[in-house]
């Protein structure tokens, strides 16, 4: 329980550690195991106009089929690779890329289906895809794969004061 709230955690506070790209505002959830789940960041362009633009639908890129326990044949990924474009309501398309370099492992079908997920509840069932850090043998490979993101609170603070430059990063190790 969540001392302050008395509310539960959720699996994601739980087990997942919270990182985020203002260059992009994904939100890079890392799991204790060192997988990786890219979500739309609360400032997201898909996300601040949620009460005038709705999401039409959302193409992903192709995606190589992975298999077996090493997760092998997935789709290598580098900061800055496109992972999507979104239509909107509107007419405009947003492209939505990737803060991290790893292997794509899945991206979720369900936002094929009901695109609009990705507005409503973009930290559950409306996340983008997991990936598998680049050259992940062990819990340092997926603790290198969140450099240069900022934990959540800076993001926040980032987002309201842009002038702000001095704020912390996933430290280099």
């Amino acid at each position: 329980m969540d001392e302050s709230t008395d509310v539960p955690k959720t699996t994601l506070d739980q087990h997942f550690t919270r990182f985020y790209s203002i260059e992009h505002d994904i939100c890079v959830c890392r799991h204790n195991n060192g997988i990786l789940m890219l979500m739309i960041a609360e400032h997201h362009s898909v996300i601040k106009n949620l009460s005038s633009i709705a999401v039409e639908k959302i193409e992903f890129r192709d995606v190589a089929q992975v298999s077996g326990k090493r997760k092998r044949g997935g789709t290598t990924i580098q900061d800055g690779t496109k992972l999507a474009s979104v239509f909107m309501s509107d007419g405009t398309v947003i492209e939505v890329r990737s803060p991290v370099r790893g292997v794509l492992l899945e991206i979720n079908d369900a936002l094929c289906t009901k695109p609009e997920l990705i507005q409503n509840d973009p930290f559950n069932r409306g996340y983008l895809c997991t990936v598998l850090p680049m050259g992940r043998n062990d819990l340092k490979d997926a603790q290198k794969s969140c450099i240069g993101l900022i934990p959540k609170q800076d993001y926040f603070t980032r987002k309201q004061h842009p002038d702000i430059n001095s704020l912390s990063t996933f430290p280099a190790t």
